[in-house]
């Protein structure tokens, strides 16, 4: 797949200019996401081998999805996240959620910059779930669960619950911070993700 779409941008390079065949491919990629049903995307860039594109196809996926007056990759994430709901289609690490279904929406999202011994961004989150549920094999029921709904007695086990269902969106999170060329590990002091 990599090899095939380096051979196309290659033949599109020769006609135009990189920014031109990179626009045509992730506009054709984004508009078929869209018919399928999918959120336009831009995890793969790596995966494409694309990875030195990374400044270009993230303002030309600023300006597919419409935000028009963002100015920093920091703004493009906050609008993409606070824009729609994602589902376990989106947030693919579902971990221990056997047959897991979901459905979040984006509360808050605040990015803070802050100056250490380097430059650093500070990030809040928080999330609702609108839907979801569950198999446990442990007791052969599925489980339904949202921001209004607990499904647990106890609190012990619904904190534990807790926990899970905020890593598997922290994971998402990560997943689409890294995807607009942040690296966890350098730039960020903190990234507090909170249902």
């Amino acid at each position: 797949m990599r090899n095939l779409i380096r051979e196309i941008l290659r033949e599109e390079l020769n006609e135009s200019t990189p920014n031109e065949s990179l626009k045509r491919y992730f506009y054709k990629k984004w508009d078929r996401e869209k018919k399928e049903g999918k959120r336009p995307a831009i995890f793969d860039i790596n995966r494409l081998g694309l990875s030195k594109f990374r400044n270009e196809i993230v303002m030309l996926f600023v300006e597919y999805m419409g935000y028009n007056d963002v100015n920093t990759r920091t703004e493009a994430i906050k609008n993409y996240l606070m824009d729609g709901t994602f589902s376990e289609d989106d947030i693919t690490e579902m971990d221990n959620f056997d047959q897991g279904k979901i459905q979040v929406k984006f509360n808050k999202i605040e990015f803070n910059e802050k100056i250490r011994y380097k430059f650093l961004i500070e990030l809040d989150i928080e999330f609702e779930v609108l839907s979801g549920s569950f198999y446990n094999n442990e007791d052969g029921q599925t489980y339904h669960f949202s921001s209004n709904d607990n499904p647990f007695d106890d609190f012990v086990t619904y904190f534990e619950f807790k926990e899970e269902i905020e890593h598997v969106v922290e994971s998402f999170v990560f997943k689409v911070i890294e995807s607009f060329g942040f690296n966890i590990n350098n730039d960020f002091d903190y990234i507090s993700v909170k249902w």
